[in-house]
């Protein structure tokens, strides 16, 4: 037992008895509970006058024996970091303290110890690297040994032999190299004098796995060589795994140079240990980072694997259990319609990078007004009240992992762009003008959908073409995309046309992990051909519109009638619009947009619907858009150009072999200029019907291309073209009927720009006679290479590739070349039944020719009039007629002459029209004067087509006598005609007023037609 001596003298004397040599002094030792080296105590003899000192035995030292001897060991010298029981083993680090008596009782004994090393000793469980502990599971605040200016004082209760107390490290989130614990014995103990314990904190941690790019699906591998190991990887307290779900607690941590982690990946459902070669996951020894070794195969897509998480502790050679990963692919995958079967699915997956016309998706264009507030659906930053049959549909799927395990530094971008090698068109308008991207409504837990009300986020009104999900967000919060369900979001076309590629892009930092696109168009422009018949349906109110006119020039009550009479029986279909102004037809071209989810008709606003004055806009907003009728804008108003107005846009049908299905939009340069580019530009940008806008009508006064050519609406898709040469022929046969005094064109103006009157100041017209006399009239139609007739071969026929039905002519017998045309009156053929006929002009000794024909080569010729080149000749059949003015220089001699073939027009059909110039003050608005061509009779191809009817002009031409009555000459043959080519209804209307102000019934009105239901746009396409 370690004691101090006991003094027994209160004097410093001690005195030798009488008669006695010596004394006995007694040390007597203090018992007391430290522990402490040998120590010794010295007597030694004071020098006195007295008596002598001995020189060699004057003092004595005696040992003061310790009885009791403290040693300090290391039971386990190895502390992990956290500290818990980890698969049965306590990875704490342990002292022990033992004590060595003699005795068999003894008190308790304080022992004092140096406290040293690298790790930072704490008071308290809350502080520092570490405590020191009497409880080997952590204890309470009593088993706490306090350290105090580098000393801890620890007690060995009474007769306890040993005592063992422990290091424990302190759990913290910081990753650090291996410290040390050094104790020491602070006082002198019998025994080892140097005794010394050390216990290293190995700072252990297990590590948490996020979705790092290399957890994605998908077949593509990326590189991780620019990943930040931070981005993805996260330590977390092992203990934690066990307590709270995994991965709720993530912390953020470094991974310093050098350092060795010891990880190891067992496939949780043989136990196999993974490596490199066959895993998905693969760990670099250095950095700790962890990849995926190969890519995702699609079981392993649809079924993620699982891993558990291993620790390996080298010093005791022990696997010990962390945690269990689930690899979970963060699949970036935005989608819609692609293959435009009004659903969304995995199959739409095909088609979505590109746009074609066999494949994309539609975005429909809404234009329309179902809130009917005069104001355009998609004018709007809102998804309007009744609006969600217009609005398509844009999915994004969300992360399928909690909030919890997506990292800091991850984001979604979504955004708009431009299209590739899209039409120099779209180069002005910005890709956010294009379309508006709504952000929907959280339904349930996981899903989002499409609700009225619902904003936009990319587009015009917020001036967007980008926005960005992050957890630490300048515009949306990321946490709308955690868990698993659908995001359905919105989009609705603003320009028609307009083609958009939407982008998701998820990012970690600055590096482009995954991407997913889709390329869309929105819906284009489509323009009505005629094989489109008038919507009569109640839902889209009137259809038909036409003013309501009556001046001192006429009036269309005719006109009026017959629309009442066909549209309005039990409809209110016919709109008499309230501009005041008779063009109807100028202001607008009236087509359709089609997606898979929708259609609606489309008011496309021409410059001349903006211009002052002629409310044409107006009456749109208030009259004409409603549900199902939409209105565009989108062009910009130009300077004034009639070229620019819809009477100057006919569309080509395309069931034949010049054009695609959908047909070709025709337009004409004129006198005044031509198109505006803004016009053409559009039309053309929107990619699916083809754009002819330089069809040369410079000779015309006016010059729109309704006044040349119509199209009918057959399945061969055959023309109606001005014919003046088919109108001259047709007035020599009324002259042969012998109705050359007949009065013809009754109140129609002259070319002197006057309404003829007879002597009494009535109206009247002009006789047959005097029309075929008017040599003025006849060379400004037949002489020259300006003649209007040839102006139309040349610049219509040619430029729309319109086959003739008359064959080049051959010469027979040498004879010069004279004859340039002959003319055929398809309508007269009584004997062809469909078949080519060949014809033979002959000349005889006195200048005149003779004309016959035949149907095959094996028929005898058949005698069918006799002309002579000096004056126009009809056929005595009325099939084949010769104008005098398609002689030239040469005069055939007898037995010459030629021949030449006719066929029902593959393309086209003659109609009567005769042209005239007029050199006077528009009488509209008695400003413009005209010096081109305009209608001189009734114009029979400015016309409404409806399918199968057609409302024409009556032309008041030759009045003779047919087989049971009289008839109207070119009435009888515009009606023959027109069924040529598959008409069944021909209604010929009174309408002088259009007429006397250079237009006709097309002019004057315009119509909504059905929007092709059972075969939608793209399947018509070839």
């Amino acid at each position: 037992m370690s004691s101090r001596f006991k003094k027994l003298f209160t004097k410093r004397n001690v005195s030798i008895p009488v008669n006695s040599f010596s004394v006995t002094v007694e040390l007597r030792p203090y018992d007391d509970n430290y522990a402490e080296r040998d120590e010794t105590a010295s007597l030694s003899i004071q020098p006195s006058d007295r008596y002598a000192v001995s020189s060699t035995n004057g003092s004595s030292t005696v040992t003061i024996e310790e009885t009791t001897e403290i040693t300090l060991t290391t039971t386990d010298e190895e502390a992990l970091e956290p500290c818990v029981w980890i698969s049965g083993n306590d990875r704490k680090g342990a002292f022990r303290l033992t004590v060595n008596t003699t005795e068999t009782n003894w008190s308790a004994i304080t022992v004092q110890l140096s406290v040293s090393g690298s790790a930072t000793a704490g008071n308290n469980g809350s502080s520092g690297d570490y405590h020191l502990t009497k409880n080997p599971n952590g204890g309470v605040s009593s088993d706490i040994i306090s350290v105090y200016n580098g000393v801890a004082t620890v007690v060995i209760p009474a007769g306890q032999s040993q005592l063992d107390f422990y290091a424990m490290p302190n759990g913290d989130t910081i990753f650090e190299v291996d410290e040390n614990v050094l104790l020491a014995l602070a006082q002198a103990y019998s025994g080892d004098t140097s005794n010394q314990a050390d216990c290293f904190d190995d700072d252990f941690k297990a590590v948490e796995i996020l979705q790092a790019p290399e957890f994605i699906s998908g077949n593509e591998s990326k590189p991780t060589t620019n990943v930040n190991p931070d981005s993805y990887l996260r330590y977390i307290d092992p203990y934690a795994i066990n307590t709270v779900p995994y991965g709720e607690k993530p912390v953020d941590a470094v991974i310093p140079s050098g350092r060795t982690c010891r990880y190891t990946f067992y496939d949780e459902t043989n136990g196999d240990s993974l490596t490199v070669a066959n895993s998905l996951l693969s760990i670099n020894a250095t950095t700790g980072v962890i990849t995926v070794g190969r890519p995702m195969t699609a079981s392993e897509i649809a079924t993620p694997p699982s891993f558990k998480i291993k620790a390996y502790d080298s010093v005791h050679n022990q696997l010990y259990d962390l945690a269990t990963l689930t690899i979970v692919p963060i699949v970036a995958d935005l989608d819609a319609d692609t293959d435009r079967n009004n659903s969304i699915n995995d199959s739409d997956d095909a088609g979505e990078d590109s746009w074609t016309t066999a494949s994309g998706a539609i975005v429909l264009y809404n234009g329309d007004d179902d809130d009917v507030n005069e104001i355009q659906d998609n004018m709007d930053n809102l998804i309007n009240s009744g609006d969600l049959n217009d609005i398509g549909e844009l999915w994004i799927n969300k992360l399928g992992v909690p909030l919890s395990s997506i990292p800091g530094n991850f984001r979604i971008e979504l955004k708009i762009e431009c299209v590739a090698n899209e039409h120099a068109y779209w180069g002005n308008i910005a890709v956010e003008d294009r379309v508006r991207v709504f952000w929907p409504t959280q339904v349930s837990s996981s899903d989002y959908e499409c609700r009225v009300g619902d904003t936009e986020i990319l587009g015009p009104s917020t001036k967007k073409n980008s926005v960005v999900f992050s957890k630490t967000p300048t515009d949306n919060n990321i946490s709308v995309f955690a868990g698993t369900g659908t995001i359905k979001m919105g989009i609705e076309g603003v320009i028609p046309g307009a083609p958009v590629k939407v982008r998701a892009e998820y990012y970690l930092g600055s590096y482009l992990f995954r991407e997913d696109t889709v390329e869309l168009k929105v819906t284009p422009f489509i323009a009505f051909s005629h094989e489109s018949s008038v919507e009569t349906n109640s839902v889209y109110g009137p259809t038909v519109f036409v003013s309501d006119v009556n001046s001192i020039y006429g009036n269309n009550d005719d006109l009026r009638t017959e629309l009442y009479a066909k549209y309005d029986a039990s409809l209110s279909s016919v709109s008499l619009n309230t501009t005041g102004h008779p063009w109807w037809q100028d202001p607008f071209e009236i087509g359709y947009v089609q997606a898979p989810y929708g259609s609606q008709h489309i008011i496309l606003a021409l410059p001349r619907a903006k211009y002052p004055n002629e409310n044409f806009l107006n009456y749109a907003k208030s009259d004409m858009i409603r549900n199902g009728v939409g209105l565009c804008e989108h062009i910009v108003e130009g300077a004034f150009n009639d070229l620019n107005d819809g009477g100057n846009f006919e569309v080509m049908p395309g069931n034949n072999s010049k054009n695609n299905n959908l047909g070709t939009i025709v337009m004409a340069e004129g006198p005044n200029g031509s198109v505006n580019d803004d016009i053409v530009n559009f039309l053309g940008a929107q990619g699916i019907q083809d754009v002819i806008s330089d069809v040369d009508l410079t000779w015309m006064g006016l010059g729109h291309i309704d006044e040349v050519i119509s199209f009918a609406t057959t399945a061969d898709g055959r023309a109606r073209v001005a014919s003046p040469e088919a109108a001259w022929a047709l007035l020599l046969i009324a002259e042969r009927e012998n109705a050359g005094a007949s009065v013809i064109l009754h109140g129609m103006i002259d070319s002197s720009g006057n309404i003829p009157r007879d002597s009494s100041g009535q109206i009247t017209g002009r006789t047959l006679n005097a029309v075929l006399a008017d040599s003025t009239l006849y060379d400004r139609n037949f002489n020259g290479d300006e003649a209007y007739s040839d102006k139309l071969i040349d610049t219509v026929y040619s430029k729309l590739d319109l086959g003739s039905s008359v064959s080049a002519i051959s010469a027979i017998s040498g004879a010069p070349d004279a004859l340039r045309r002959a003319g055929y009156l398809e309508c007269y053929d009584n004997v062809g039944n469909g078949q080519n006929i060949e014809w033979k002009v002959v000349f005889n000794n006195n200048g005149n020719f003779e004309v016959s024909y035949r149907i095959d080569e094996t028929q005898n010729w058949v005698v069918d009039g006799i002309g002579n080149r000096n004056e126009d000749f009809v056929s005595n059949s009325k099939m084949c007629y010769i104008l005098r003015a398609w002689w030239g220089a040469g005069v055939p001699t007898a037995g010459q002459g030629y021949t030449f073939t006719t066929s029902p027009s593959p393309d086209m059909i003659e109609m009567p029209v005769l042209f005239h110039s007029i050199q006077s003050a528009d009488p509209l608005t008695g400003q413009t004067t005209y010096s081109g061509a305009v209608a001189y009779t009734n114009n029979v191809i400015n016309s409404l087509v409806d399918n199968n009817t057609l409302f024409v002009a009556h032309v008041n031409g030759p009045i003779i006598n047919g087989t049971n009555s009289t008839i109207d000459l070119f009435n009888d043959y515009v009606d023959n005609a027109a069924k040529k080519v598959g008409f069944t209804t021909v209604t010929p209307c009174e309408e002088v007023f259009y007429h006397n102000f250079r237009g006709s019934i097309h002019c004057g009105t315009n119509v909504l037609r059905k929007i092709p239901s059972q075969s939608q746009w793209w399947n018509l396409l070839d």
